[in-house]
């Protein structure tokens, strides 16, 4: 897992059984945009 915050979001990448997920969150209200 890897994470950092980047362009005013924070981006959240993810590995499970070797596939890669990647969630972009604003920190403001915790939607998650992708």
């Amino acid at each position: 897992t890897e994470i950092e915050f980047d362009d005013g979001f924070w981006e959240v990448d993810l590995y499970k059984n070797g596939k890669k997920t990647k969630l972009i969150i604003n920190p403001m209200t915790g939607e998650i945009k992708s």
